[in-house]
Formats: C-alpha cells, structure tokens, sequence
C-alpha cells in the first residue's frame, strides 16, 4: 500500500481523542500530537471545540509537509544497537575465576 495524505478523526465530544491518521510505508499511522515531528502541538489538550479542530488542522498541515519533505518521522526509527565493547575489558565475574585458578588462590580470604 502506498503513502496516503493526512486527514484528520474527530468527534464532537472533548472527552474522546481525536487524531489524525494516514498510510506511511505501508502502515497505519495515529498520530495524536506533533512529537514525532518536533512540533509542540497537542490538539487534544484544547479547552474547546473550535481550538481542537483549528489545532488538528495546523497538525495535518505541518504532517503533510513533513511528508512532503522526507522529515517524517523526525526520530529514525531505532533498531538494536550495538553497544562497542573494549577487547581487554574483563568482566567481574572473569576476573575472580582468574584470581581463584592463580597458584596464590589459597592465601585468598573471601
């Protein structure tokens, strides 16, 4: 499936969330605020009907042109990361086996 454009899912009740939602590499997105974008935009915090609705329209707008842009999502999507680790680093656990199979083992006092 392929990219679709923002369009916005709302009710006329301030208690449901509304959101806006599209297709985006083949998936599925809500999006409720303007965080994965680094925008400070959170529709659903509004105290009327009229705020929410003008909000989520300046959020489909800024999502549309991140779209548009290549800026979605603004946080790559992390994979696992390797952590690099030192070859001589020697775990503590490594260590102790090494000191207890060493011909001074028997004068240690644990």
């Amino acid at each position: 499936m392929k990219n679709t454009s923002p369009r916005i899912v709302t009710t006329k009740d301030l208690k449901s969330r509304s959101y806006i939602t599209f297709y985006y590499l083949g998936k599925r997105i809500r999006e409720y605020n303007g965080d994965s974008i680094n925008i400070d935009l959170k529709p659903n915090t509004a105290q009327t009907l009229k705020e929410r609705n003008n909000l989520l329209k300046r959020l489909e707008y800024e999502f549309t042109k991140a779209l548009e842009n290549d800026y979605y999502p603004a946080t790559p999507i992390s994979t696992n990361v390797r952590i690099p680790v030192e070859k001589s680093f020697i775990t503590a656990n490594e260590y102790l086996e090494q000191v207890c199979t060493s011909q001074n083992s028997d004068q240690l006092k644990v």
